[in-house]
C-alpha cells in the first residue's frame, strides 16, 4: 500500500490535486481575513460612534403663559367666555433620530381656564383656574437649524378647579370643571443656540365639563365645556 502511494504521489493526477487544494486553502485563508479585518472596522466604527450615540438624548425645561378660554359646544343667551391668562411650566424628555427629528415626553404643570360673562339678570361673572398635571408626547421636525415644527397630544389630569366672584377666590370648587383633559398640540419653536421661544396652540376634544340649560320655553340644551390654549414659553435645549 504504501508503494502505491508513494508512486501516486508522483503523478501528474496527484499534483493536481494538491494544487488545486493549495489553491482552496489560499482563498478560504484569505476569506477568513478579509472578515475579520471588516469586522474589526465595524467594531472600531462603533466605538468611535458610540458618543454621537449618547449625544442624541435631550432634556428641555421651559417656562411660560398659557392664554386660555373655555370653549362651548352651543350658544346660551346672556353667556359668553373670554380668554384669561395663567402660568406653565416643566420639562421635556427626547430623543434625536437623524439629526431632524424629536421624539419628547413632556412633563408640565398647567393653568388652564377663562372668563364666563353672564348678563343674565341676577347673575355674577365667574373666572375659573384649572390646574393639571399634563403628559405631552410630541414629534418635532426641524424645517431649518433654528426652526422646528411638531406636533402631539396632551392628557391632564386634573388637580383641582378654583373660582373667582367678584374678585374673591374660592378655591377647589367641588361639582364643577372635574374631569381630565385630553387634546391635540401643535407648535414652533425658534432657536438662539440652546435657548428657545416656542409658541403652542392645544385644542382640547374631551370636555371639562357638561350642562343642561332650560330656557323660558321649557326647551334644554345641553353644553360641552373644553379648552382652547395658545402657549407662549422659553426654555433651554439640553443635548448629552
Amino acid at each position: 500500500m504504501l508503494v502505491l502511494l508513494t508512486e501516486y504521489a508522483k503523478t501528474p493526477l496527484y499534483r493536481s490535486h494538491f494544487e488545486l487544494m493549495t489553491t482552496h486553502m489560499t482563498h478560504l485563508h484569505s476569506s477568513i481575513m478579509r472578515l475579520l479585518s471588516r469586522s474589526l472596522a465595524l467594531a472600531g466604527f462603533c466605538l468611535l460612534a458610540s458618543p454621537a450615540l449618547f449625544a442624541q438624548f435631550t432634556f428641555t425645561p421651559q417656562a411660560g403663559l398659557n392664554i386660555n378660554r373655555i370653549h362651548m359646544s352651543n350658544d346660551i343667551m346672556g353667556q359668553s367666555m373670554e380668554s384669561a391668562t395663567y402660568t406653565s411650566f416643566g420639562g421635556r424628555f427626547g430623543y434625536i433620530f437623524l439629526d431632524k427629528i424629536e421624539v419628547e415626553l413632556g412633563v408640565l404643570y398647567n393653568q388652564r381656564g377663562g372668563q364666563m360673562i353672564d348678563s343674565n339678570p341676577g347673575a355674577d361673572d365667574e373666572k375659573w383656574l384649572f390646574k393639571y398635571l399634563e403628559f405631552q408626547p410630541q414629534v418635532e421636525y426641524k424645517i431649518w437649524p433654528q426652526l422646528g415644527a411638531y406636533a402631539g397630544a396632551y392628557y391632564g389630569i386634573h388637580l383641582r378647579s378654583d373660582r373667582n366672584i367678584d374678585g374673591t377666590w374660592e378655591e377647589d370648587v367641588p361639582g364643577r370643571f372635574e374631569e381630565n383633559d385630553f387634546g391635540l398640540s401643535f407648535g414652533l419653536r425658534a432657536y438662539i443656540g440652546r435657548i428657545f421661544l416656542q409658541g403652542q396652540y392645544d385644542l382640547g376634544l374631551t370636555p371639562v365639563d357638561s350642562l343642561i340649560f332650560t330656557d323660558a320655553n321649557g326647551v334644554a340644551t345641553e353644553v360641552d365645556y373644553t379648552n382652547r390654549t395658545i402657549q407662549l414659553a422659553v426654555g433651554y435645549h439640553f443635548v448629552f
